[in-house]
Parts: C-alpha cells; structure tokens; sequence
C-alpha cells in the first residue's frame, strides 16, 4: 500500500483538502491497473496493467490558505 501527495495540485475527487489520504495497492495496480475518480474533466480512461492513473488539477491561490 502506498499514499499519493500532490504538491501544490488537488486531486479531482480522489479525497477533500485536507481530509485523509486514500491509499493503494500496489498488487491491484501490477494485476489490474487502477484510474483514480475525475470530477476535473471528462476523461474516458481504461486501466492498463501495471499503471495508476491520478488525476490532479493546479490549486487555486486561496485553497493554499485553507489549510
């Protein structure tokens, strides 16, 4: 299991600012391939093995200052 941490970025609808991080596995990702939740776009995506694919978009300028 692993965590993503996007630095000066949101992710699109994986988790809320500033609320817990999801975590990942990494034998799902090498068997099955895994496309996190995108509410920044619309995005067909299927998963490929061995790959994650995290949606982020830039953070606005008063987000920063929420944390």
């Amino acid at each position: 299991m692993f965590r993503v941490t996007p630095m000066f970025q949101v992710a699109c609808g994986e988790q809320v600012l500033g609320g817990p991080q999801a975590a990942y596995s990494v034998d799902e990702i090498l068997k099955n391939g895994m496309v996190t939740k995108n509410t920044c776009g619309h995005l067909n995506v299927e998963t490929i093995r061995g790959r994650l694919l995290y949606f982020v978009r830039p953070i606005h300028w008063w987000e920063l200052f929420k944390q």
